[in-house]
């Protein structure tokens, strides 16, 4: 078994079109259908997750997401629910009921506290840091659906262009509640990131993700996935964070998002935010950083 430090993006890019070649299907022998006994996501178990990091990347690049378990503690996803839940509330001005950003908070670490723990969390971002050395921040989202409600992004979709190279972009969801057939969890098309055209694309049958609080599933954004109805009595959240090649720009302008935030970031949160990597914006700025200067 491989450990982190052997995983390069090379070796990734390498297997990736092993899967393209050999895959046939969905990429799974004799899975038919997200009910299908054995067709849920894979799930990994974590005792540490360098052992799994092999793993979940070969799941990743055969069916383009997998899921690990329990790999961020209980007392960050308690902390992390609450927080989620007062900034939708802020940002409600913005993106009410109806609006296609509604349940997704349009840059979290603006909102500090667990958010910016979760950037420093090493366990979660050990899988995708194998395949993408010093990846920054693209998004840092949510996905929310209170009880009865399908959200504003229930077709299938893509987030990331499929015509992009590959070996640019992963992404982890973070689960804060129980993600269930009945609480309208994510479905996803197995194999579809190795798609080079749309030309039937959702006509196969799709995987659900079931899992837990703390459980995380790992994806490749280009991946055909969807939400669907929230027929629990509860809330359905998670956290989704999109990491990309640190000299890839970023959604948002992260200096100026976060000058809000009154708790500075820590080290490892702080490189994963892309604050290394922007250029400097005073001559002060350039002469404290020019000895190992990103730009």
């Amino acid at each position: 078994m491989r450990s982190a430090a052997s995983t390069t993006p090379e070796m990734y890019d390498d297997r990736r079109a092993a899967v393209r070649a050999s895959s046939q299907g969905d990429g799974r022998p004799g899975c038919r259908s997200a009910s299908s006994p054995g067709c849920g996501a894979r799930r990994y178990p974590v005792g540490g997750m360098e052992p799994t990091i092999p793993l979940v990347l070969a799941e990743v690049l055969a069916n383009g997401f997998a899921l690990a378990e329990a790999v961020v503690d209980r007392a960050l996803v308690g902390r992390l629910r609450r927080d989620v839940d007062a900034a939708l509330a802020a940002e409600r001005r913005w993106f009410p009921p109806g609006d296609d950003q509604y349940g997704r908070l349009l840059f979290a670490p603006v909102h500090g506290g667990a958010f910016i723990d979760l950037l420093g969390d090493d366990e979660l971002f050990a899988p995708i840091e194998a395949v993408i050395p010093g990846g920054i921040v693209y998004t840092m989202t949510t996905s929310v659906l209170r009880p009865g409600e399908i959200g504003p992004i229930s077709d299938y979709h893509r987030d990331f262009p499929i015509d992009r190279p590959s070996g640019l972009a992963l992404a982890a969801m973070v689960l804060l509640d129980p993600f269930s057939a009945r609480s309208g969890a994510t479905e996803f098309i197995a194999g579809s990131h190795l798609d080079e055209t749309e030309a039937g694309a959702g006509a196969r049958e799709p995987i659900r993700l079931t899992g837990s609080p703390g459980d995380v599933c790992y994806f490749d954004p280009k991946v055909l996935h969807r939400a669907r109805r929230n027929g629990s009595q509860g809330s359905r959240r998670s956290v989704l964070v999109q990491m990309i090649q640190p000299w890839m720009k970023q959604r948002v302008d992260v200096r100026e998002m976060l000058r809000s935030v009154p708790a500075a970031p820590g080290p490892a949160a702080c490189r994963r935010l892309g604050r290394d990597s922007l250029p400097p914006g005073t001559y002060d700025e350039f002469a404290a950083r020019r000895a190992d200067r990103p730009w």
